[in-house]
């Protein structure tokens, strides 16, 4: 778990360093070196965590019941549902709308729904090498 230190720092610097951070972030993408900052920037630990909470919207976008979500991401039911929530009152409606924008779903589809993913298989053989052949 990430460890925030327990001395806080005054909002308002805290929100300019804020922005300044995330303006940072943004020009990095623009200048398509996003992954590369992220890579060097984000521990190990930040990076799974973020991962796991990015399928988890994904998931819960595309209907995936939540107890095949938190043993697919080793996650309990009740963090699935916290979240759910937080999607469903409109918290990560910028991320959504991205979500939908793009084909994400194929990737995470091979993840949780075939053979050799964290689910048992929900689709057949067939489906499988189609999924493999497009990623």
């Amino acid at each position: 778990m990430p460890h925030i230190s327990k001395k806080k720092i005054e909002a308002s610097r805290f929100d300019t360093l804020y922005s300044e951070f995330t303006e940072s972030i943004e020009k990095s993408f623009r200048k398509h070196q996003g992954a590369n900052v992220l890579n060097e920037f984000l521990t190990r630990t930040e990076k799974i965590m973020l991962t796991k909470r990015f399928a988890l919207i994904v998931l819960l976008m595309k209907e995936v019941p939540t107890k095949d979500i938190a043993r697919t991401l080793a996650m309990t039911t009740a963090t699935v549902e916290k979240v759910s929530l937080m999607l469903e009152s409109g918290k990560f409606e910028t991320l959504s709308k991205i979500i939908k924008r793009q084909d994400i779903w194929r990737s995470i589809e091979l993840l949780v729904l075939t053979t050799g993913g964290l689910m048992p298989p929900k689709v057949g053989v067939k489906r499988v090498k189609q999924l493999r052949n497009r990623s």
